[in-house]
C-alpha cells in the first residue's frame, strides 16, 4: 500500500537503489530478536537483481541462517540534488537467504516495488517550530518534592526552569527525538533562576536543596514536563520525562550552556493522580516518537525537511 510519501515508479526506485550502490550508502537492517527486542545490522548494497537485492553485512561471527524468513525493514539515504539534502528511504522485506561472501555474509532481500520516504522514528531529531512547544518545566530529579513540617503533606516544588523562562527565550529546545532532547540555557538564565522558593516550613528532600543548572555535570538526573501542540486536533500532548545529562557544552563568550538529555523513564498519571514511571527501552518513547515523526512528515510535504 502506498502513501503520499511513497515512491512506486520502477525507474525512480531503480535509480535510487543504483545511487545507493554506487555511493556505498549504508544500509540499516532492523531485525527482531526471539524475545521481541529490536536490533540493527549495517551493510552495503552489493547486487541489484530483477527480484532480489544482496546486502553484504559486516561484523557477524557466524552465518545468520536463523534470520531467513524474518520480515525486516531496511533504511538507506541518498542525496536529493533538487533539495540539496539527504533523503531517507525505507522498505520492508523478508530475508530470503543468507550466503557467505569473501569476508562477510550477504543477506538476500526481496527487491522493493515501493519505497517509503522517512527514516526510523527513533532516529529522527526534530528542530521544533516556535508553536510546537506550548510549555516546558524542569526539575532536578530527587529534589522536586518537599514535605511540610507541620502537616506532613508533600507538594511539588516550583520548577527550576519554568514556562516564564521559556517564553522569555532564556531556554530553548534545539531538537527533540523519541529518546532525548537538546536544550540551550542562556547565560542570563543562570542569573535569574531561583533555587530556593519553598516555604521555611518545608522540609528539603534527603538529597538536599536544588542546585543551579550551571553546576550540573554529565549524568546529572533531571525531570522534564513538556507540553506539545497537536495541530490536527487543535489540542496538546503532555509528557513527563526523566533523563540524565549525556553531554554539556558551554559557550565561553556568551556563557550559554547546551545540555543533551537522554530519556530514561516516561511518566503517566495513574487513576490516583500519581505519576507512574516506565523505563525507556531502546531510546524510544513511542508516543513521543509518533509526534516527532508526524511533524517531520508535515515539514517534508512542505519541502522544508
Amino acid at each position: 500500500m502506498s502513501t503520499p510519501l511513497s515512491l512506486t515508479d520502477p525507474n525512480t526506485i531503480q535509480g535510487l537503489l543504483q545511487d545507493a550502490k554506487d555511493l556505498r550508502a549504508k544500509f540499516i537492517i532492523a531485525l527482531t530478536r526471539e524475545q521481541g527486542s529490536r536490533f540493527d545490522v549495517t551493510g552495503l548494497l552489493r547486487e541489484i537483481g530483477d527480484s532480489t537485492l544482496a546486502v553484504e553485512v559486516s561484523g557477524l561471527s557466524a552465518n545468520p541462517r536463523s534470520w531467513v524468513g524474518q520480515v525486516v525493514r531496511c533504511y538507506f539515504k541518498v542525496r536529493d540534488r533538487s533539495r540539496k539534502s539527504d533523503i531517507f528511504y525505507n522498505f520492508p522485506s523478508p530475508i530470503l537467504d543468507s550466503t557467505a561472501s569473501r569476508s562477510d555474509y550477504n543477506l538476500v532481500l526481496k527487491r522493493p516495488v515501493v519505497l517509503e520516504i522517512g527514516q526510523r522514528r527513533s532516529s529522527i531529531r526534530l528542530d521544533p517550530a516556535s508553536d510546537d512547544i506550548l510549555n516546558f518545566s524542569l526539575w532536578e530529579e530527587g529534589k522536586m518534592v518537599a514535605r511540610n513540617a507541620e502537616t506532613g503533606q508533600a507538594k511539588l516544588r516550583p520548577p527550576l526552569i519554568g514556562g516564564q523562562h521559556f517564553e522569555e527565550g532564556e531556554v530553548s529546545i534545539l531538537d527533540i527525538s523519541a529518546g532525548g532532547i537538546r536544550i540551550r540555557f542562556t547565560g542570563k538564565l543562570f542569573k535569574n533562576v531561583s533555587v530556593e522558593s519553598s516555604s521555611k516550613k518545608d522540609i528539603s528532600p534527603a538529597q538536599g536543596k536544588p542546585e543551579s543548572p550551571s553546576v550540573w555535570t554529565k549524568r546529572a538526573k533531571v525531570v522534564i514536563w513538556l507540553v506539545l501542540s497537536e495541530r490536527v486536533k487543535n489540542s496538546h500532548q503532555i509528557f513527563w520525562l526523566k533523563g540524565r545529562i549525556s553531554y554539556k557544552r558551554e559557550d565561553y563568550q556568551s556563557k550559554d550552556v547546551e545540555f543533551g538529555v537522554e530519556f530514561t523513564q516516561h511518566g503517566k498519571n495513574d487513576p490516583s493522580g500519581k505519576i507512574a514511571w516506565t523505563p525507556v527501552r531502546e531510546n524510544d518513547i513511542q508516543e513521543l516518537g509518533a509526534w516527532v515523526y508526524q511533524r517531520y512528515l508535515e515539514r517534508f510535504r512542505r519541502g522544508i525537511a
